[in-house]
């Protein structure tokens, strides 16, 4: 749980950063935005991952007696 605590404040960080950019243009400059959006991916797809992840284990936890 803490994994997916961690992953969800980055994420909403990632896009914090890329809304500013959004609302602000001419203030971070292009390469730091496509940066931005490369991060925001592989930060999904890592969350994506944890999920998975806790998934198994409520999954397995259930089948416990």
């Amino acid at each position: 749980l803490l994994r997916l605590f961690g992953t969800q404040a980055v994420m909403g960080c990632v896009s914090i950063v890329f809304g500013a950019s959004m609302l602000l243009p001419g203030i971070i400059p292009g390469l730091v935005i496509s940066v931005v959006l490369i991060a925001k991916g592989g930060v999904l797809i890592y969350l994506l991952r944890v999920l998975f992840l806790v998934d198994d284990i409520k999954r397995l936890a259930g089948e416990k007696p």
